[in-house]
């Protein structure tokens, strides 16, 4: 039988929350579903997401983008989020 992945995006407070619990769910499947964690990075403060992680039990994302929220940054252009968006969909999981 073949190992499904399911890739779980996480950025600001809504999306741990609701991630959370699908995650632990899915965890009774572990010989048939590979789940991997992707953290946007959107938090400026990083220590906030880490209590998120912390808190709600999840483990340390596998893929951090980076993105940010500083809002003295402008918006990230699409080829860059395209980079990302690649290596993260092409790495090996």
């Amino acid at each position: 039988m073949q190992v499904k992945t399911v890739l779980s995006v996480v950025g600001a407070r809504p999306n741990f929350m609701k991630v959370a619990p699908l995650y632990r769910a899915l965890a009774a499947y572990s010989g048939r579903i590979a789940q991997r964690v992707v953290h946007t990075g959107q938090h400026y403060d990083r220590t906030m997401s880490k209590v998120f992680f912390e808190d709600l039990q999840l483990p340390q994302p596998d893929f951090d983008l980076g993105v940010g929220s500083d809002p003295m940054r402008s918006t990230p252009p699409r080829s860059w989020l395209s980079s990302k968006r690649s290596s993260v969909l092409t790495k090996r999981m």
